[in-house]
This record gives C-alpha cells, structure tokens and sequence, in this order.
C-alpha cells in the first residue's frame, strides 16, 4: 500500500500553475452579483411528496440528499397534514409578477397517494392543482421525474402482470444507451441488482409516448420485456422521467440510479469544457475539462506547458477539487465539525476519482486551525491508517506535514464555507481549487464560472475565472 495515492475526502477542484507562478492576484473571490443569484435561481427544484412521513415515504430522503449533495435549490411542498389535505395551501409556481419559481419538479409518488383518516387512498392534490403543475410545466419547459410511479396510458405504459416485491436484475434498454449512457455502463457491469423494493411490471402501449429506460430481467405477455423505467413525452411537449419500483435510501439500486436522474432533472452547471484565466496572470491561460466519474468528478487542465488532473467534489453547490501533474498522486478531502469534537470528513484517494473513504482529526476545529494533531484515515485501497498532522497558517492557506510511521506526505487546505478541504500529495506542485457562482455570460451566450486557486508553497488566494461558449 502507497499512501501516496493519498487522502482526499469530498472535493477539490483543480487546475494548477508551475511552481514558477508569481504570488500576485485577487485573494478573495468575487462576491455573487444580481446576476448570478437570478441564474441561480434558474435551477430551482420543487419536491412535491404527499405527506412528511419519511417512513413510508422513503423517496423523501432520497431527494432531498440528491439534491443537497449537488447544491441544487429547492422548496418542499408537503400536500396534507394529519392525514388530511391541507386546506387554501397553495402550488406558489410563479412569483406575483408572473416569473416561474421552478425548472424541475420532483413528485416522490406520481399520484401522491396517501391514506386519509377515513382509510381512504386519495391523492394529496386536487383535480385544479394536478391541472395547474402541467399548465406550468408545459408553458415553462419543466421537467418531471416521479421516482415511483404506477403504470397508466396516460405515460404511454399499462402494468403486465402481478406487482410483487421479489429481487430481480434491471436491464438497460438500447433505445436510451446513447442518451444515457451510464446507464448501460451499470448495467453492463451487472450492478443494477434490484431488491428491497416493490415493482410493478410495464409494457409500453404508446411507442409516440414512452421509451424505456430500463427493463425488468424477465419476460412479460406476448414475449416482450417488463418496463421498469421510462423516459415519457406528453402530446402537449412535457418531459417526464417514471421508475416503477418504489425508490428509497434503502434500496441500493437507487443510490446507483441517483447521479443519472439528478443530471437529467437538474444539470451539474460545472460539466464540460471551459477556457481558463487568471487574474494577473494571463500567460496562464488554457482548457480545464469537468468530467463525472460516478457519484463524483475528475478535473483535467491544459495550461501551456502543464497538464494537470485530479478528482473532485461538489459541497454546499461548490465545486472543489484537489490538482497535481498529471498522472501523479493527489487525494483531496473536506472536514466538518464532528458532534463528537475534532473533524471528520469524506475523501478521494487517488486522481482516478475511485476510491472513496472517511477522514478524522481529532482535537481540531476551524478556530483552532494550528498546531499538531492526531488523524486516521479509511478507504479500500488505504486500508485503515493512523499519523499525527502538523497544520500551519499562511495567510488565507493552511500547510499540513502528515506522517504515518515513518511515511510523510504534505498537504494544503482552505476554508469552503463550513469545511476545510484539503489537497494531499507527495511533491510539491499540487494544490487546492473551489469554484462558484456558475452564471450566464452575456458576451458569448455561455456561462461563466469564478474559482479560488491556491498552490502549495503559497499564501496567496488567485483568482480564476472559466468560459463556456454556448454550443
């Protein structure tokens, strides 16, 4: 075991300069503009879920998690209260001006079913309030994902058989492979095992409709495969994702399945090809590519002379990520106050973005960010580990001497809102990136993105800044 492919927990972003990058630039991050919180807004979800009872309800976690992971916006609306609907409670779909709130909404049930006081299975919302989201939808271009749904003509399917609750395989279908591509790749992979779960078989009636996304591993009616999944398009233009199983934290397949709905309901505004500059410095300048790698990112960067990668993030909505040469060893890891004391965290070992573990530090807090400190470390490739860290202030960084036995490693961290990331190496050019504030770029019809780059060595916060033309 090397633990040079080393710690990192969840996130850091990166792009890095030569070691021969001049201390000069911005030390703070540009503050969010009028602009960027209306674009923000642009991506804003609303949760709809029949009650707030996450027992029985179990998709409630799910998606709130999915979306808190990805930093994506979104209000709840909750349809009833004691087992009744609550009255003269409103959608709030638009502003008082007429503007839409929403750019996706996310049912946790398609119907909303609840059972009411009298024993009764009724929808949380009436006739007028289902006809008030597809006017919404359909005028505003909204998506809708149910992320369990029973099978009807009005999504283009019929249930086949018997629901039941029996373990089975989900197979990708080839109508979607091009356009979800992960997808296949799980499936090929033999990971879509489906169990914990209660399903109900499909069987597309409407082919103008439904496309399946994914099967069930058996043989329905007439020889065709059992529906579990479709991607639905109603006659007046409205997109909608459907699972026909029931979804929760619970079910492993759905933690596998999140990334891909979560994409396309919400788009990750950090993904794709972006030009770089920095402030100062613009000699520096070049491509940094965003590419996801399951549930989380690798960054890669052409600048001049350098070619820099490592894996990344996202926290809170910020992108962070951890950089070094390419095909050198970097870890990145982010740490929060443990209810316990100290700090603790997630972290990535390894640029290839693979190897997942868990962080501790005891005896640290972020108003105590010096001196020397115990750390243990856990992952599949690392094993578990035990050192001592010495951390060190400059300035608006923070430099980190670990040793395990007679191995050390250094290490460089920043403040990301309630987190310290950490960006962990052997050498000495790597270092630390955070990005924010993805917003339209009037000039080319693109977005831009603002970054904070720190190097190790370093004291000093540059500022960096990526563009993406429209396509």
């Amino acid at each position: 075991m090397r633990v040079s492919k080393l710690l990192s927990t969840s996130v850091l972003f990166a792009t890095g300069l030569g070691a021969g990058l001049p201390a000069m630039g911005r030390d703070e991050v540009p503050r969010m503009t009028n602009a960027s919180r209306q674009a923000m807004s642009q991506h804003r979800v609303l949760i709809v879920s029949a009650t707030d009872n996450q027992a029985t309800d179990q998709g409630i976690v799910l998606a709130t998690e999915a979306l808190d992971k990805q930093g994506v916006a979104y209000d709840r609306y909750i349809a009833t209260q004691a087992g009744e609907i609550q009255a003269n409670q409103q959608l709030s779909l638009e502003s008082s001006s007429g503007v839409p709130r929403y750019s996706a909404i996310l049912l946790t049930n398609d119907k909303l079913l609840f059972e009411n006081n009298q024993g009764q299975w009724v929808s949380g919302l009436s006739n007028e309030q289902w006809s008030e989201l597809q006017k919404y939808e359909a005028k505003n271009q909204v998506k809708r994902l149910a992320l369990y749904s029973s099978p009807s003509t009005e999504m283009g399917v019929e249930l086949v058989g018997q629901a039941n609750g029996e373990a089975v395989e989900l197979v990708a279908s080839q109508e979607v492979s091009a356009t979800l591509p992960e997808i296949s790749q799980l499936a090929q992979a033999g990971r879509l095992q489906l169990a914990n779960s209660w399903r109900y078989p499909a069987q597309v009636v409407d082919q103008n409709i439904a496309k399946p996304i994914l099967y069930f591993k058996d043989v329905s009616a007439e020889n065709q495969q059992s529906v579990a999944a479709a991607l639905v398009k109603t006659q007046d233009g409205r997109e909608q994702m459907h699972f026909f199983f029931s979804q929760g934290k619970n079910v492993e397949v759905s933690n596998l399945l999140t990334p891909l709905w979560m994409e396309w309901l919400a788009p990750n505004r950090f993904k794709g090809v972006w030009s770089s500059t920095f402030e100062g410095f613009e000699s520096q300048t070049g491509k940094v590519t965003v590419s996801e790698v399951g549930h989380n990112f690798q960054v890669a960067a052409n600048l001049g002379q350098l070619r820099l990668a490592g894996p990344a993030m996202l926290i809170g909505g910020r992108l962070i990520a951890g950089w070094n040469e390419k095909d050198q060893d970097i870890g990145i890891a982010a740490l929060h106050m443990s209810q316990n004391g100290g700090m603790v965290g997630t972290m990535i070992n390894g640029a290839s973005s693979q190897d997942l573990g868990t962080v501790a530090i005891q005896g640290m807090s972020l108003e105590s960010l010096n001196g020397q400190f115990d750390f243990s470390a856990e992952s599949q490739a690392l094993g578990q580990i035990q050192g001592t860290v010495e951390v060190v202030a400059k300035g608006d960084t923070y430099e980190m001497a670990f040793v395990v036995q007679d191995f050390k490693f250094k290490g460089i961290g920043i403040r990301s809102g309630d987190h310290l990331v950490l960006s962990m190496a052997t050498g000495k050019n790597f270092g630390v990136v955070e990005y924010t504030n993805a917003q339209a770029d009037a000039a080319t019809q693109g977005r831009v993105v603002q970054g904070r780059w720190l190097r190790y060595g370093l004291d000093k916060v540059f500022a960096q800044t990526l563009r993406q033309s429209a396509q």
